[in-house]
């Protein structure tokens, strides 16, 4: 079977299976290998748009409370049974606040599949991933509970090296992971933080 047809399978099975992104089999990979979605889960995906992950965090946390998903974009994000959907641009706030005006309580889980739009230039775009990489992780160290798990995505390279060093001090396992769903072209990488001890970034 040919890389192109692989491809084009996961997209295929993403649209069969009602996910509105083939990221969701990326999310999918991670859980089925770390299993951070554990039911009752309280969820805050960032960069959540068009909502893929949050479909999947949502069928597998629950929809019963305590589960929460809450999914966060600078686009509004279409309604997703079980997800609450905020328009926010993490990067202009430093506290997410909920419908009431009031600081979002503590998860079990923070995931960021945020990523810049790209340059071309290989450098530059690393860059601005690292950005966005190290903003998810000042709001997983401000909103996730003692022993939560950060799930985040960064393209390549020696920012992402910086980058991952900079986790590790707050879980008790760092890891890198790439999903076979991720296009073999793409530099995307996803770091798995396990178990947080407390701090903020």
């Amino acid at each position: 079977m040919n890389q192109a047809y692989q491809e084009d399978s996961f997209a295929r099975e993403a649209r069969r299976r009602g996910y509105r992104s083939r990221s969701a089999l990326k999310l999918i990979e991670l859980d089925d290998r770390f299993g951070f979605l554990q039911p009752g889960a309280r969820v805050l995906d960032l960069g959540a748009a068009p909502g893929g992950w949050a479909q999947v965090a949502a069928g597998r946390v629950g929809t019963q409370p305590p589960a929460r998903v809450i999914a966060v974009d600078i686009k509004p994000i279409e309604p997703i049974t079980g997800v609450e959907r905020y328009t926010h641009d993490v990067c202009a706030c430093d506290l997410l606040v909920g419908a009431e005006g009031q600081a979002l309580p503590s998860f079990d889980v923070v995931l960021s599949d945020m990523a810049p739009a790209t340059s071309g230039r290989g450098w530059l775009d690393q860059e601005r991933s690292a950005a966005l990489a190290r903003r998810a992780l000042q709001f997983a160290t401000t909103h996730l509970a003692p022993a939560g798990w950060f799930v985040v995505k960064i393209f390549q390279g020696s920012s992402e090296t910086d980058f991952f060093d900079e986790v590790r001090p707050f879980f008790a396992r760092t890891v890198r992971a790439k999903p076979k769903a991720s296009r073999s072209q793409s530099k995307e990488m996803f770091i798995v933080g396990k178990n947080y001890q407390g701090g903020a970034y």
